[in-house]
């Protein structure tokens, strides 16, 4: 019983790669299929990006477009200015804007004037798009175009992944004969997989009953290609990836339309709409855009119902029906069509051999994470597996220890593997040994060994003896014991002239071992550096902060290191970390002096997120903080459990130059109404959608101030106080806030149905 049930898993892990989704059951709400960050060893061929040769280019326009357009006799929309922030997405050969693309269709076999609208790809080969983008709107039944491409990624007259042939069209029987406009949806089958080097977005259909529960009011966005004033003489290729912000106004029932708050032009229908997971980074698309209706735009929403059918119409595909088949019954994939393998958690610990029997030509990725006890199995993999062109296998938390990695080392096939992931096993340094001493992944460029059992002679090992991972790009050492000597050793490795990011976080390192890290001069080009949680304090801050040679530096996270202002005013002064996107200096003990050389900084122009939350800023160093004019790209600020008083929260409540703020967390600040009333001023935050004041001194004044900003649109989170009886001056402001927004209370109270009903 147990061999057929891991049988069934493993060929529900074909059929997934075979037809390219991967059903992902997120609760009884909502259902769905899983999106795809492409790995970096899985990017397009240097020589994909082309340019483009279009002349003649005109917008795709819907029936409802055009008529619409008739009216106002304009041929198209351009792209106008609203309250709603607008951003053209500059880097689109990147994921996620590198899953989003350009349509290009002809009317005719002779047509000389090509077309475009847009769309997302949603699988390896697999594109949603409005239905009115790949069919005419001839009568009684509408024709597929003849001609029609997909480009992702396209920038201006560059296609950066080619112009991908379309195998096969499916739209809903009803839209094809004039039954039913509102299924403006369709799916299109490339004839290449390139998703799996753009990357594909997460798609999501809730369930009818919870619509509005979790859409109404929801803020989405819109990515699409719109018409741009360069095109509209025809004479110019200008292909411009957008982006625009809005909010869910209604959705109708019947239709399953979604209303929003955009104003879009015509050739961005078929663009996705999609909400946003930040902390998973997920894209999740819930309907494609289709046209407008008065001031505001339409999309088709993807119900369960429409889900169901997209995923009738892949399964239903007869090449990959056929490809499937052959495959389960030889077990060999002939072709090389799987190219990755997910079967993370499948507990198939006992019954590895099954997996063997299969012959996975093309096989470059494989998931084998949370499977059990592996430690016996892997060698059977290791042996019996003939994965020629395998790049990356995740083995987190599959039980390996040291005779596991023996086993790894002994591999002879896997010789072109670029990513091994061992982390949350039970390795020790004896199996760190076994691992360096193999010479068959010479061409390792990234390596996990979090969460093990590795101490400072694992380090030695890894650092001293390994001369030949020259290609070393990402290490993982977090959460291990490899102390001072372990990260001096590291420190002082001159081979990995190509290491981007480095984690050594939990591992009992103190100043000592920080010192020789800030003194590396081999990692020209490190982007990601994590030591937090461990010991380093201002002796370490200051070794860090003084390096010159990390000028790409991204991404630095020292939380929880003992760090002062000493330690917090070096690293306020550093000029060379130009590209710095995220600093983290959380849960220290940083004063004014450090926050004020901080916010003094002039250098970090790109600073995305600032996290100094829980230490003990005041007055002047919160002021500081506020006063910066450079971070025009900040979007995170957490400076909550310190004490910037009102003084600090006038200063950020008064700066203009955050005009990406998403995210600003000032609990436990000691805030009165002052500061709360100049926060709730601030005419720029107009992305702002959390924002959280809990454990503060905020009054009737300085709430009602708050909830009445007018250009916080977006806002889904405002905390105003802890779970806690309210005083009389504060159900006074609850009434106010009531009478003022009552449909979103909820939203900047805990527990309001509590608090309300003491009213």
């Amino acid at each position: 019983m147990e061999n057929l049930e891991s049988q069934w898993k493993i060929e529900t892990a074909i059929r997934e790669a075979v037809f390219g989704v991967r059903i992902d059951h997120v609760d009884i709400r909502i259902t769905g299929t899983r999106g795809m960050k492409p790995s970096d060893y899985a990017k397009s061929p240097k020589d994909s990006s082309q340019k483009l040769l279009y002349k003649e280019m005109e917008p795709i326009m819907s029936e409802a477009n055009h008529q619409t357009s008739q009216k106002k006799k304009q041929q198209h929309q351009l792209i106008q200015s609203d309250e709603n922030p607008k951003e053209r997405e500059m880097i689109t050969a990147s994921f996620p804007q590198s899953a989003h693309g350009v349509i290009i269709i002809k009317d005719s076999d002779d047509s000389k004037t090509m077309k475009w609208g847009s769309g997302v790809m949603i699988g390896p080969d697999l594109v949603l798009t409005a239905a009115h983008n790949v069919y005419d709107n001839q009568k009684p039944s509408r024709k597929r175009y003849p001609c029609i491409k997909f480009i992702p990624g396209a920038n201006g007259d560059v296609a950066p992944f080619g112009e991908i042939d379309v195998e096969e069209v499916f739209a809903p029987e009803k839209y094809i004969n004039h039954q039913g406009d509102e299924e403006n949806y369709a799916l299109m089958i490339l004839k290449t997989p390139i998703g799996r080097q753009t990357g594909y977005c997460w798609l999501r259909a809730v369930s009818a009953e919870y619509v509005n529960e979790l859409l109404k009011d929801k803020v989405v966005s819109l990515v699409g290609y719109p018409a741009v004033e360069s095109m509209k003489e025809k004479s110019e290729i200008c292909f411009e990836q957008w982006r625009e912000r809005g909010i869910i106004q209604k959705i109708e029932e019947k239709t399953g339309f979604i209303h929003y708050d955009v104003k879009a032009g015509p050739s961005q229908g078929g663009g996705c709409v999609f909400y946003e997971n930040l902390i998973k980074y997920e894209r999740n698309v819930i309907g494609v855009h289709v046209g407008q209706e008065k001031d505001s735009g339409l999309a088709c929403m993807i119900t369960t119902d429409r889900f169901e059918e997209l995923l009738q119409w892949i399964h239903a595909y007869e090449l990959k029906k056929k490809k499937f088949k052959e495959i389960i019954q030889s077990k060999d994939d002939k072709e090389g069509v799987i190219k990755k393998l997910l079967l993370s958690g499948k507990h198939l610990g006992a019954e590895l051999n099954l997996l063997a029997e299969y012959r996975l030509s093309g096989l470059e990725e494989i998931d084998l994470s949370g499977n059990g006890d592996m430690d016996e199995g892997i060698e059977i993999l290791c042996k019996h597996t003939f994965w020629e062109h395998l790049q990356s296998i995740d083995l987190r938390r599959c039980g390996i220890g040291n005779n596991g990695c023996t086993s790894l080392s002994k591999n002879e096939t896997w010789k072109q593997l670029k990513a091994l992931f061992l982390g949350g096993n039970a390795i020790s340094d004896k199996g760190v040994a076994a691992i360096v001493k193999s010479k068959n992944f010479l061409g390792l460029e990234e390596l996990g060994l979090n969460y093990n059992q590795i101490g400072e002679c694992g380090a030695l090992v890894l650092a001293d003896n390994n001369l030949t991972w020259n290609n070393l790009k990402r290490l993982d050492l977090g959460y291990n014991m490899i102390g001072d000597e372990g990260a001096a050793a590291i420190g002082i490795n001159t081979h990995w002239k190509n290491l981007e990011a480095l984690t050594l976080s939990r591992n009992k390192i103190s100043a000592q071992g920080a010192f020789c890290i800030g003194s590396n001069t081999t990692w020209e080009g490190l982007k990601e550096l994590r030591l937090n949680s461990n010991e380093i304090g201002d002796k370490g801050a200051i070794a860090i902060a003084n390096n010159k040679i990390w000028t790409k530096l991204q991404r630095l996270n020292l939380n929880r290191n003992c760090i002062t202002d000493e330690g917090g005013e070096a690293i306020g002064k550093n000029a060379v970390w130009k590209f710095l996107e995220v600093l983290d200096l959380s849960q220290n003990e940083i004063e004014d002096q450090g926050a004020l050389a901080i916010g003094l900084n002039s250098a970090w122009s790109n600073l995305k997120e600032l996290y100094l939350n829980h230490n003990q800023i005041g007055a002047e160093g919160g002021a500081a903080i506020g006063r910066n004019t450079t971070w025009k790209d900040l979007e995170v600020l957490f400076i909550g459990y310190n004490r910037i008083g009102d003084e600090g929260a006038l200063s950020i409540g008064s700066n203009r130059t955050w005009t990406k703020l998403q995210d600003l967390m000032l609990e436990g600040n000691q805030i009165g109404n002052e500061g709360a009333t100049v926060l709730g001023s601030n005419p720029t935050w107009k992305r702002l959608e959390t924002l959280d004041l809990q454990a503060n001194e905020i009054g009737y004044q300085g709430q009602v101030a708050l909830v009445r900003n007018p250009v916080w649109r977006y806002i889904k989170t405002m905390i105003l106080s802890h779970y806690r009886r309210p005083t009389q001056e504060r159900i006074n402001a609850l009434n106010t806030i009531a009478l003022i927004n009552p449909k979103r209370i909820e939203n900047y109270l805990p527990t309001p149905v509590d608090l309300l009903d003491e009213l």
